[in-house]
């Protein structure tokens, strides 16, 4: 499964605009999610959500028809598998939790299981956010990437549950106030 991934990353990558390719492959895709969950890298899985995002909501290839090359169907039920391999997974770090959560926008994803998921795992993340050890340590660009990161699953809260949020939640406020987000 995760070696598909890096496949469809780079047709992406390249404008690959072949509906009938992107149509099995996120096929194939489904079905091994469901059949063999826990052999997906958590990465992997959070690269899928955000890809189909890519395809869903970006820009159409020149000359593919039909665009985006997947029916309701086949990404409702792809995100339904993503949910189900992501819900006790371990290693939801900050990136692919951000890559899960601007999938799940781009890609207009309903699944009310899948929004709370996103939002409980970040309320997990950011309440360490950034991480003084890193600037402790002097791992200053590791601090810039964490704190990209972070705004942008931010970001992506607030366009699953509302601008709102970072009022009603205090861990999710705070994480924004020490980021400089949303002020």
């Amino acid at each position: 499964g995760n070696a598909i991934v890096s496949v469809l990353e780079a047709a992406l990558y390249l404008q690959h605009s072949a509906a009938e390719f992107w149509q099995q492959s996120l096929k194939l895709c489904n079905a091994s999610l469901k059949r063999s969950q826990p052999q997906w890298a958590v990465k992997y899985v959070a690269t899928l959500a955000f890809l189909v995002g890519e395809i869903w909501a970006g820009p159409v290839p020149s000359g593919a028809k039909p665009w985006p090359p997947f029916d309701e169907l086949l990404k409702n039920d792809l995100f339904e598998a993503i949910l189900a391999a992501t819900r006790d997974a371990q290693g939801l770090d900050l990136m692919p939790l951000a890559d899960l959560a601007v999938g799940t926008v781009r890609a207009q994803v309903t699944c009310a299981g899948l929004h709370v998921l996103v939002l409980n795992k970040a309320r997990e993340q950011l309440a360490c956010v950034p991480s003084q050890a890193l600037a402790a340590a002097g791992l200053e660009a590791e601090a810039r990437s964490e704190a990209k990161h972070a705004v942008r699953l931010l970001t992506a809260l607030r366009h699953l549950h509302g601008p709102d949020l970072l009022k009603a939640d205090s861990i999710l406020a705070a994480a924004s106030r020490r980021l400089g987000a949303y002020e």
